[in-house]
Order: structure tokens, then sequence, then C-alpha cells
């Protein structure tokens, strides 16, 4: 990917969801987004265990996401107190509009992500990973004045 297609997407990550996370790490935000589509509904804890991510470090994500309206955050019902998360609409339609942003970028540079369908999302979201961990590299030399791993 040439350097002008990374900027291209990290304008349309800071346009989108990274506005909203500017010492984030990208790659954090972009995969708990991508639970988030993934899923209809699931538990914080669930998003902590398939990303990875520290419960600090997934709190600020999801805490913001909340702010802004992008996720949902449903009354317990359980004993063990456990709320329920998903996407709202305003969230599906950001980081949709941020995937395909990326998607268009990568097809006028030779690459795509294709994020339909269960089998190509699984590979869409692989590769849109590795892309995130790629930008994220660039970034630091972009960037230097940003701390990405707050």
């Amino acid at each position: 990917m040439s350097s002008v297609a990374f900027l291209k997407m990290l304008e349309g990550y800071r346009s989108t969801i990274g506005s909203a996370y500017l010492r984030q790490d990208v790659n954090a935000v972009v995969r708990v987004f991508r639970e988030f589509a993934d899923h209809e509904a699931t538990t914080q804890d669930q998003i902590r265990q398939a990303t990875g991510l520290t419960a600090s470090n997934l709190n600020k994500i999801v805490k913001r996401a909340c702010e802004k309206g992008w996720i949902h955050r449903e009354a317990s019902r359980d004993a063990d107190g456990t709320k329920g998360l998903s996407l709202s609409a305003k969230g599906r339609k950001t980081f949709e509009d941020f995937e395909s942003r990326c998607a268009t970028v990568c097809s006028g540079s030779g690459t795509t992500i294709e994020t339909s369908g269960a089998a190509t999302q699984a590979r869409g979201k692989q590769s849109l990973r590795r892309r995130i961990e790629q930008a994220k590299a660039r970034s630091l030399s972009f960037f230097p004045e940003q701390d990405l791993d707050e």
C-alpha cells in the first residue's frame, strides 16, 4: 500500500470513529468495533476475550462509544449484573462508513477488503487488522507527537 493510500485510510479513520479516540490505539478501537459489528449483542467481557485488550483499555473505548451514542448498554436481566452491549444504528453506520472508506482506498491501490458474508467477513477482518497494524507502525513516523498506546 502506498503512503498516500495509508494517509487516506488514516484520514477515514479520524473522520469517523477515530475522532473520538485521539489517544487510543487504532488497532484496538477497530477490533472492538469489528467485534460489535459481528455480534448482535454481547458483553464487555466477551469483547475483552475476543480482542485480548485489558479491561481498562476496553472500558475506555466502550465508555466513549456510549457517550457518542454508538453503543447501547442494556439493563442487566441476570443475577450477575452483566450488561448487554450492542452497536446502535448510529454506531453501525459510523463503522460502515469507516470500512467503506478503507475499502475504497484499498481498491484504488490494487487490494481489497471484503466485508460481507461470514467467510468474507473473516478474511476482511484479518486483512483489516493487518492493515491497521501496518498503519499504526507507519503513523508513528507521520505523527510522532501522538502516543498511540494510551
